[in-house]
């Protein structure tokens, strides 16, 4: 039975270079329950995790015809990510989860490719916009102040406060349209919010 792929392409968002050599596990939406994966769409044995991103930034696998979407779990391998085409240019980032919708195969490729850009803002008056490509935006804050002024912003709109992390998601893959830009901004020196845009 045919199967459907998975793919997901990880760049850095200021030079726009592949992450080379990410690491990455798929997992049941919501869960941790791996999927079984494949390197071709029909035939062939599963392959045992993890898979790594390649020298374009992509991962790709194929998953069972009836998995319409994935979690893929992303991190930078130990530190052994970098931005290709040279393996001394390190890329450290902090692990992140997006959901990927699968495509109808056929062995031509294609598939869904997201680029994600991830910024961290931190310290007193830092700010970040997003662009105006992104579908699906992910701001991810940790021990945000009881006091609202204090706190991190979206659009000047205060996050929740927090004794530990918290992430908000915006928007989804599967919409037409991206989502207007905003605006993250932190107004403490031990502030640290990341932003993970997906387009």
């Amino acid at each position: 039975m045919a199967r459907r792929e998975v793919t997901y392409q990880l760049v850095d968002p200021v030079t726009t270079r592949a992450v080379y050599n990410a690491r990455g596990y798929v997992y049941e939406v919501g869960t941790l329950t791996p999927v079984p994966t494949w390197e071709v769409p029909e035939g062939g044995v599963p392959t045992l995790p993890p898979l790594f991103t390649g020298s374009d930034g992509f991962v790709r696998c194929w998953v069972d015809s009836t998995v319409l979407e994935v979690d893929l779990a992303l991190d930078d391998n130990d530190g052994l990510a970098f931005l290709a085409p040279d393996p001394l240019d390190l890329y450290a980032f902090a692990p992140f989860t997006a959901t990927v919708q699968t495509q109808n195969g056929g062995g031509g490729g294609g598939g869904q490719a997201t680029v994600c850009r991830i910024t961290e803002v931190q310290g007193i008056g830092a700010s970040y916009t997003t662009l105006a490509t992104a579908r699906r935006v992910s701001v991810t804050w940790d021990n945000a102040s009881s006091n609202e002024a204090q706190r991190p912003t979206i659009d000047g709109v205060p996050l929740m406060p927090t004794s530990g992390p918290a992430t908000m998601v915006m928007g989804t893959l599967a919409a037409s349209e991206p989502l207007p830009p905003m605006t993250v901004a932190t107004n403490q020196n031990n502030d640290a919010v990341t932003v993970m845009e997906e387009d």
